[in-house]
């Protein structure tokens, strides 16, 4: 096989972060070569990469070198400037997927949320909150939820109002109502296009999972496949799914976040138009993981088989109360552990509430997936030290 027959050969990425250090690390399997733009020299991704962009990812000379020298410009993070890219696929520069104005429109919550209800896609009651103040905005009452517009992830930008004495995030917001949850799952969907038109050649979409979350921190700590609902609840979490990313018209993987409510409405959190931390177990249970799919989805190649192959369970490794170097323990120990399989994000320093690293748990069922995840997570302890 001729490598200069591969139409889209080199991926350029914008984020240097675990999530790119796993596309990279499929990319060189696909015979594919990455080019990385992040300014830390020693983001994970960098180290995989085959070349690095050592720049801000607002840097407009950076992200011009970055298109220059690949064939499509994808992203493992959504906060990049994305009028400048915008520019650069306009001269044609390099193809990119999903596009700037996609991640405009998904970035800022308030076009998030319009976008969804111009489609009918069901979500949560909301109101736009642009100066936060005691009372709550019109429409509203306590309890409920702001999100700042644009900014949050892994926890930020998000506040749960109980009462007027409740303390509030500084910035245009949005307003939510306080769902009463079942249970929160994720599906992802992969949808190729044409990495010149964006016409869509196919959808495919994972079953749904289970996340569940540290309520203190409101980061998810634990990823459960298969999620355990009923077959009728899976069905409309796909066809849901499905329909928020239809209505973004997004090429790649797309996360979608839903809340199951316990009045039976399934209702769309939030969208992630890239791999997602819900779909690392894929690498292990499915027959294609979500990284391969998505550079599936934006090199226009077909897509590949979402089955699930084995009931699995996703550990986060989050930082402990100490910042610092990372200090793992339990490390040799959770090698014995049956289909156990730790994946190191060698970042540093460790601070508390950062994702290190994830263990992927599998099994025979989903209880001894579960099982074996309970002993690694009894195992394995990560914290940080001065030394």
């Amino acid at each position: 096989m001729s490598m200069q027959r591969i139409p889209y050969r080199t991926i350029g990425i914008v984020g240097g972060g675990q999530l790119g250090l796993m596309l990279c690390d499929v990319a060189r399997r696909m015979a594919l070569k990455t080019v990385v733009l992040d300014a830390n020299p020693q983001a994970p991704a960098l180290r995989r990469a085959d070349e690095t962009v050592i720049a801000d990812l607002f840097d407009r000379a950076g992200l011009r070198e970055l298109c220059d020298r690949s064939d499509i410009v994808t992203f493992e993070i959504e906060h990049t400037d994305t009028g400048a890219l915008s520019d650069f696929a306009s001269e044609g520069r390099a193809v990119i997927a999903p596009s700037p104005a996609v991640l405009e429109r998904i970035r800022d919550k308030a076009l998030q949320r319009k976008t969804l209800a111009r489609h009918d896609v069901p979500q949560p009651r909301y109101v736009l909150w642009d100066e936060p103040s005691e009372s709550p905005p019109d429409g509203m009452a306590f309890p409920f939820v702001q999100k700042l517009r644009t900014g949050g992830y892994d926890g930020r930008g998000v506040a749960v109002l109980q009462d007027p004495a409740s303390s509030r995030l500084q910035g245009a917001s949005i307003a939510e109502e306080l769902v009463d949850l079942e249970v929160e799952l994720a599906v992802i969907v992969a949808r190729s296009g044409d990495p010149a038109t964006g016409e869509t050649r196919d959808m495919r979409s994972y079953a749904p999972v289970r996340m569940d979350f540290d309520s203190s921190l409101n980061i998810c700590t634990r990823v459960v496949a298969p999620s355990g609902v009923s077959a009728t609840v899976e069905r409309r979490a796909i066809a849901i799914a499905e329909a928020a990313v239809a209505a973004f018209g997004i090429v790649g993987v797309c996360a979608v976040e839903l809340f199951v409510a316990a009045d039976g409405r399934i209702l769309v959190n939030e969208l992630a138009p890239r791999p997602h931390n819900s779909g690392h177990l894929t690498i292990e249970a499915h027959a294609t993981s979500q990284f391969e799919q998505h550079l599936r989805a934006v090199c226009g190649l077909p897509l590949g088989s979402p089955e699930l192959l084995r009931p699995a369970v996703m550990l986060n490794l989050l930082g402990g109360a100490h910042s610092g170097l990372p200090v793992c323990r339990g490390y040799h120990e959770l090698h014995a552990i049956p289909e156990t399989r730790l994946h190191w994000y060698d970042k540093s320093p460790c601070a508390p509430g950062r994702k290190m690293g994830h263990i992927t748990c599998l099994g025979d069922t989903v209880e001894e997936a579960m099982k074996r995840a309970d002993q690694a997570e009894g195992l394995f302890a990560l914290d940080g030290s001065s030394d």
